[in-house]
């Protein structure tokens, strides 16, 4: 059975390609409105209506939008949060056109200038397996998870 789900037809492969699409252009959409003071749940209204704008049926999953330190929470989707400048957002979200689901996850920042060398340090930190290994060690030391990235 494993076998026939990676055969597709060119139709399958041009629905596929604009599901890809549709998520991309909500993606875009987003990066456009995160800015401090907005809400998760703002960039959320955001992507989910760029999906229906294009054509799908509805989100592949529940969407995840955290900013700060709500990103170290696993399936957060609670959405509710304002962004403050300078902190870092975690979109999981996609489409699902035509019963083809696409994924994607970005980590996106709410301000024009990057901290250079921290960027990808604090990037990586977004990112499940690092959040992972920075909980675990956040609770050997004693300490909160943002105050060993942030260290």
């Amino acid at each position: 059975m494993h076998g026939l789900r990676a055969i597709k037809s060119e139709a399958e492969i041009a629905t596929m390609r604009r599901a890809a699409e549709i998520t991309r252009r909500g993606h875009e959409a987003a990066m456009r409105a995160t800015r401090p003071g907005v809400f998760e749940y703002e960039i959320e209204a955001v992507l989910e209506y760029e999906y229906h704008r294009g054509g799908a049926q509805s989100t592949a999953y529940d969407s995840i939008v955290a900013g700060g330190d709500n990103a170290m929470t696993l399936h957060y989707s609670t959405n509710r949060e304002r962004l403050e400048a300078g902190t870092l957002l975690l979109v999981d979200s996609a489409c699902e056109l035509d019963l083809y689901a696409t994924d994607v996850t970005r980590t996106l920042t709410n301000s024009t200038r990057s901290s250079g060398a921290a960027c990808p340090v604090r990037t990586a930190w977004a990112s499940s397996k690092c959040r992972r290994n920075v909980a675990s060690a956040s609770a050997e030391r004693g300490t909160s998870a943002s105050g060993i990235v942030n260290s």
